[in-house]
């Protein structure tokens, strides 16, 4: 009975230090396999220009830029035909003038049509309100006032909207406007300015003017995957990366994480930190989470706040469960090396559209599953 004890016990430790090496022989055939997929991934790369910087992703990905805003004016943009465009600002302007403001005025202050490289469309100067704070025991008024521009080229409208301005920088946005040129989706710009959604806002610039835009990527090939960059010349708050990745991992988070990487970073020049994670979600899916950001001067737009992150495991419907990520360890920092590398300020060259193939003045007021909760993005002022 012993002996029968001691063979079985022995037969156990063979047959999991079998299955030991089976495992691991399937996690290294993977990474090899992984390795190879993005190799094949990256060989084809286009370069996107967000704000003033360039990056490189893969060719198949699917870009949008969205959360522009400079001078203190969010901008937007729309796909519609003219002729909506003009009755949607008629109607828009009818219901502005229809009632006084606070002050019992007309509420439309200034209602000017501009014309600036093929945009039409009209500025409007309106929603006077009149505050106060106690200053030395007196009352101090202060007057916001809400403007904004709507222009139209082409079969795309752009809006400048600021809900609460200083009145005595109404001027910017008619500046701005002036500055205004469209570009193609694909194209990079010859001249400085600073790039947004199918636009560019050419310079000159103040030098601590507000800017900031935000380009998401997908790929249809891992539709797990998500990229996104943010370029916010704000300085981040709230602790840097690697504090605020301390003060969320909890007892279950580090129990059921491993930090790939975690530290500081240099990237073309731009001093920031990095983490990168891999985390088993409470359904037993493997996904990952990756960081780099500086924390930015807060007052000079080529030294902006900076934020590129890069996740998998991302569900097909909002809200749905994560998913197991589609790349394992080897090709998630394969890809991520590659695209967080090619981040740098673009300079002013010849004219290039991100189709070619890429080898291995004046100041305005301003006014993921448990991988997103263990990189916290900054808060911003």
């Amino acid at each position: 009975m012993i002996g029968f004890a001691r063979r079985w016990a022995s037969s156990v430790v063979a047959l999991g230090a079998l299955s030991f090496i089976a495992a691991l022989f399937v996690k290294t055939v993977q990474g090899w396999q992984d390795m190879e997929t993005v190799s094949d991934l990256t060989s084809r790369m286009k370069s996107v220009c967000v704000g003033r910087f360039l990056i490189d992703v893969p060719a198949e990905a699917r870009i949008s830029l969205r959360l522009a805003s400079v001078d203190g004016f969010e901008i937007t943009r729309l796909a519609e035909p003219i002729e909506t465009f003009k009755s949607r600002l008629s109607d828009r302007e009818s219901r502005l003038s229809g009632t006084p403001n606070m002050l019992g005025q007309d509420n439309i202050e200034s209602s000017e049509d501009v014309q600036n490289n093929g945009f039409s469309g009209k500025v409007l100067v309106h929603s006077r309100h009149r505050g106060y704070s106690i200053e030395n025991e007196r009352r101090v008024y202060v007057d916001t006032i809400s403007v904004e521009g709507h222009v139209h080229k082409a079969g795309v409208t752009y809006g400048f909207v600021a809900n609460t301005y200083d009145p005595a920088q109404i001027n910017v946005l008619p500046g701005l406007l002036a500055q205004f040129t469209d570009r193609a989706e694909n194209e990079i710009p010859a001249e400085p300015g600073f790039c947004i959604g199918g636009g560019l806002i050419r310079d000159p610039y103040d030098r601590d003017r507000s800017e900031s835009v935000a380009m998401s990527a997908t790929l249809a090939s891992h539709p797990d995957l998500s990229i996104l960059f943010w370029t916010n010349n704000a300085k981040a708050k709230g602790g840097s990366l690697l504090e605020r990745h301390t003060a969320a991992m909890g007892p279950l988070m580090r129990a059921r994480s491993r930090a790939l990487r975690e530290g500081t970073r240099t990237i073309n020049g731009y001093a920031g930190e990095e983490v990168a994670i891999r985390v088993t979600e409470l359904n037993l899916a493997t996904v990952f989470g990756f960081v780099w950001e500086t924390p930015g001067s807060g007052t000079n737009v080529l030294a902006p706040h900076l934020s590129l992150e890069m996740d998998t495991g991302m569900a097909p419907q909002a809200g749905g469960a994560p998913v197991q990520s589609s790349l394992s360890d080897e090709g998630m920092l394969a890809l991520w090396d590659t695209v967080s590398s090619s981040i740098r300020l673009r300079s002013v060259g010849p004219r290039e559209t991100s189709q070619v193939e890429l080898p291995l003045k004046v100041r305005g007021s301003t006014g993921s599953a448990t991988v997103g909760a263990a990189l916290l993005p900054a808060a911003r002022e």
